[in-house]
């Protein structure tokens, strides 16, 4: 998961942080949470380049092909799948009643499953992380504007599916000394 031991303590250092921003500043919060996510999914598209092409594949789409490829493999496919089988950060969601997100994937006709211990097809989780990616262009290259409630309650909802999704990634695998 991480290229070195040096690497893996910035980046969980970035998680409990995160965590510790959780009641005060979404924003920042956000900006922790999703440099990680993107230097998980960079560094995985990466280290499976080499053998995609060894097989004639390749991932398309740019970042958000990475982004795909990166929760397919982690989340459905990849040795941590397991971890994910009872993940669905929709159910979450709405029993929170924060359902900006969820109203942004009904949109665009999703169905949209709230089993709470089910993980979602891949083409809703997928609709899902694209809706965040969205929030990080907005926040990123500064069309957003922060002090507009629609764009902090889907920061606030950003951070509830990126925490439960960390929290079973880097939960585990600090429990099991993973790297």
């Amino acid at each position: 998961m991480f290229a070195s031991e040096k690497e893996r303590k910035f980046f969980y250092d970035w998680y409990f942080r995160a965590h510790l921003d959780e009641n005060f500043d979404a924003d920042r919060q956000f900006f922790y949470y999703y440099a990680i996510f993107d230097h998980l999914t960079k560094s995985h598209g990466q280290e499976q380049k080499e053998e995609l092409t060894k097989q004639g594949l390749q991932i398309t789409g740019g970042e958000r092909g990475l982004v795909k490829y990166f929760l397919h493999s982690v989340l459905y496919t990849g040795s941590d799948a397991d971890l994910f089988k009872t993940y669905n950060p929709l159910a979450t969601l709405k029993s929170g009643k924060q359902m900006r997100l969820i109203e942004k994937l009904q949109t665009k006709q999703l169905a949209v499953p709230t089993k709470i211990f089910e993980l979602p097809p891949f083409e809703v989780i997928s609709a899902l992380f694209m809706e965040i990616y969205d929030v990080r262009c907005n926040l990123f290259h500064g069309e957003a504007d922060l002090s507009d409630f629609e764009n902090n309650k889907l920061i606030d909802e950003a951070n509830i599916v990126l925490k439960g999704f960390f929290d079973r990634l880097f939960g585990s695998n600090l429990l099991n000394g993973k790297k």
